[in-house]
Protein backbone atom coordinates (compact mmCIF):
# COMPACT_ATOMS: atom_id res chain seq x y z
CA UNK A 1 0.00 0.00 0.00
CA UNK A 2 1.25 3.52 -0.25
CA UNK A 3 0.10 6.32 2.05
CA UNK A 4 0.59 9.90 2.15
CA UNK A 5 4.05 10.70 3.70
CA UNK A 6 2.80 12.79 5.92
CA UNK A 7 1.28 9.74 8.36
CA UNK A 8 2.89 7.45 10.72
CA UNK A 9 2.00 4.42 11.42
CA UNK A 10 -0.76 4.94 14.84
CA UNK A 11 -2.75 6.77 11.45
CA UNK A 12 -2.14 4.18 8.85
CA UNK A 13 -2.84 0.93 11.87
CA UNK A 14 -6.52 3.14 12.49
CA UNK A 15 -7.11 3.18 8.93
CA UNK A 16 -6.48 -0.59 8.17
CA UNK A 17 -8.09 -1.83 11.61
CA UNK A 18 -11.35 -1.17 10.14
CA UNK A 19 -10.70 -4.44 7.89
CA UNK A 20 -9.87 -6.81 10.59
CA UNK A 21 -6.89 -7.63 12.87
CA UNK A 22 -3.60 -5.86 12.22
CA UNK A 23 -0.19 -8.26 13.42
CA UNK A 24 2.37 -5.55 12.15
CA UNK A 25 2.68 -2.64 10.05
CA UNK A 26 6.35 -2.11 8.15
CA UNK A 27 6.39 1.64 6.51
CA UNK A 28 8.81 1.25 4.02
CA UNK A 29 12.08 3.56 3.37
CA UNK A 30 13.20 5.14 -0.04
CA UNK A 31 16.20 3.18 -1.21
CA UNK A 32 17.82 6.96 -1.28
CA UNK A 33 16.92 8.39 1.09
CA UNK A 34 16.00 6.40 4.17
CA UNK A 35 12.98 8.64 4.89
CA UNK A 36 9.45 7.20 4.41
CA UNK A 37 8.81 6.43 1.00
CA UNK A 38 4.92 6.21 1.60
CA UNK A 39 4.86 2.70 1.08
CA UNK A 40 3.66 0.40 3.88
CA UNK A 41 3.37 -3.31 3.93
CA UNK A 42 0.77 -4.18 6.62
CA UNK A 43 -0.11 -7.61 8.19
CA UNK A 44 -3.13 -8.96 8.84
CA UNK A 45 -4.75 -11.15 11.07
CA UNK A 46 -6.57 -13.75 8.48
CA UNK A 47 -6.46 -14.14 4.63
CA UNK A 48 -10.41 -12.75 4.61
CA UNK A 49 -9.03 -9.65 6.64
CA UNK A 50 -6.42 -9.09 4.01
CA UNK A 51 -8.54 -9.87 1.02
CA UNK A 52 -11.09 -7.39 2.51
CA UNK A 53 -8.94 -4.73 2.85
CA UNK A 54 -7.63 -4.90 -0.95
CA UNK A 55 -10.57 -4.93 -2.49
CA UNK A 56 -11.87 -1.94 -0.11
CA UNK A 57 -8.78 0.21 -0.43
CA UNK A 58 -7.49 -0.12 -3.50
CA UNK A 59 -8.56 2.96 -5.64
CA UNK A 60 -9.16 4.79 -1.81
CA UNK A 61 -7.83 8.75 -1.54
CA UNK A 62 -6.68 9.53 1.37
CA UNK A 63 -5.68 13.31 1.36
CA UNK A 64 -4.16 13.66 -2.34
CA UNK A 65 -3.01 9.85 -2.53
CA UNK A 66 -4.89 7.86 -4.44
CA UNK A 67 -4.22 4.10 -2.52
CA UNK A 68 -2.25 1.34 -4.67
CA UNK A 69 -3.12 -1.80 -2.69
CA UNK A 70 -1.14 -4.84 -3.93
CA UNK A 71 -1.55 -8.57 -1.65
CA UNK A 72 1.91 -9.74 -1.24
CA UNK A 73 2.40 -13.33 -0.25
CA UNK A 74 3.65 -13.93 3.00
CA UNK A 75 7.57 -15.21 2.50
CA UNK A 76 8.01 -19.00 3.18
CA UNK A 77 10.42 -19.37 6.32
CA UNK A 78 13.11 -22.23 6.47
CA UNK A 79 14.48 -23.82 8.62
CA UNK A 80 17.59 -25.59 8.84
CA UNK A 81 17.73 -28.95 10.73
CA UNK A 82 20.49 -29.28 13.21
CA UNK A 83 22.63 -31.58 12.84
Amino acid sequence: MNFPLGHQEPQIRKICEVFGKVINIELLPDSNTGYFSGNVNVDFGSEIDAKRAQSSMMGFKIEDCVLDVKRVAPSEVQTNAAD
